[in-house]
């Protein structure tokens, strides 16, 4: 084992080096998903437990990158709307506070 701790530079570098690498092996299919998950879990130096990070949240699926899509145009179409109901708003001249609610509006959140 070498004495020398990881910058958090290198932490950082290490994490996502690891995730890309699992990733990818599990797309691929030269690993399960089971296996790269356990693999994530691991240590970013093998053999020095006291380097685990457990990141096998954040694998990168067909699911998880079908929800990315999913939120990210949910959030796209709620934008839109809440545009095209500031425009009408505009168009019928409602009062100022009213169309400036409406452009600062939080927008609705995807469901699971």
């Amino acid at each position: 084992m070498n004495d020398e701790k990881m910058t958090p530079e290198e932490i950082q570098l290490a994490r996502a080096l690891r995730l890309g690498v699992i990733s990818q092996q599990h797309r691929v299919g030269n690993i399960t998903e089971a296996q790269a998950r356990e693999l994530l879990r691991g240590p970013l130096t093998p053999g020095d437990n006291s380097t685990i990070i457990d990141d096998s949240n954040q694998l990168i699926t067909d699911e998880s990158i079908e929800r990315a899509a999913y939120e990210r145009g949910f959030r796209e179409g709620a934008e839109q709307m809440r545009n095209v109901f500031w425009e009408e708003a505009m168009r019928l001249n409602w009062s100022p506070s009213a169309t400036a609610r409406i452009k600062t509006m939080p927008l609705p959140e995807p469901q699971p």
